[in-house]
């Protein structure tokens, strides 16, 4: 249904126990709020052309390397209950 409607997911693959949300701010920008609510590591790829707003000490962002899919800007790693807010 989603799809007929033109209706894509924030992200390609999210995790189990990863919250996310997408927020537009008023000048037009993407905002994207990752919250773990796990107490064990989580991981996700991150959409290409993200740009970290904010992350807490627990989010380990990696820039792409030869695992990451094409099109990412590298991977977000949660150690537990971390936050991460990109924008796009």
């Amino acid at each position: 249904i989603l799809k007929d409607l033109g209706m894509e997911p924030i992200l390609k693959e999210i995790p189990s126990g990863l919250e996310v949300t997408e927020r537009e701010g008023d000048d037009g920008r993407v905002y994207i709020f990752l919250i773990s609510w796990k107490p064990e590591k989580v991981e996700v790829q991150l959409p290409e052309g993200a740009k970290v707003v904010y992350q807490n000490e627990r989010v380990d962002v990696r820039k792409p390397d030869h695992s990451d899919k094409a099109g990412s800007s590298g991977r977000a790693i949660f150690s537990d209950y971390g936050c991460l807010v990109i924008s796009l």
